[in-house]
């Protein structure tokens, strides 16, 4: 339990840190971010629950058999991070990306983003370099540049 709120006290303390020092611009989606880790942090004891849903009526929204709180929570907290980081991207390159994906690492002890793939409309893609770059240096993670293609 000792370890727990540590784990937590620091991700808090690291947060803080990483807002007061990202500038004016970035300071919003670090708080954010930090606000994430913070959360899926509270949440990770709760990772061995089962969810079961046997008196949901029939047609109506269900659990899929063996799903387990961590894993939607995990797809959830994926989902939140690629909008905050693609909302970064936007402002920091002027360029949207119409599509992030992140690589993270979820069996250490707290969650940590291993490559990002960004997609940008053909018209951008002249500018992939500058994308890459300016995502590799604001997250410390290699950063892939593709094609976006729409699916029918």
């Amino acid at each position: 339990m000792r370890d727990y709120f540590s784990a937590l006290f620091l991700a808090s303390l690291l947060g803080a840190v990483c807002t007061s020092l990202a500038g004016s611009k970035l300071e919003k989606y670090m708080r954010y971010l930090a606000s994430l880790i913070c959360i899926l942090l509270i949440i990770s004891p709760l990772r061995s629950l089962k969810l079961s849903s046997p008196s949901l009526p029939e047609g109506t929204l269900s659990v899929p058999e063996g799903a387990t709180l961590s894993a939607l929570a995990e797809e959830e907290a994926e989902k939140e991070i690629c909008l905050a980081i693609s909302a970064s991207i936007s402002q920091g390159t002027g360029i949207t990306p119409m599509s992030l994906c992140i690589d993270i690492d979820w069996n250490s002890s707290e969650p940590v983003i291993k490559a990002l793939t960004v997609a940008l409309r053909t018209e951008d893609l002249p500018q992939r370099e500058d994308v890459s770059q300016w995502a590799e240096q604001a997250y410390g993670v290699p950063c892939h540049v593709t094609e976006w293609e729409e699916s029918s």
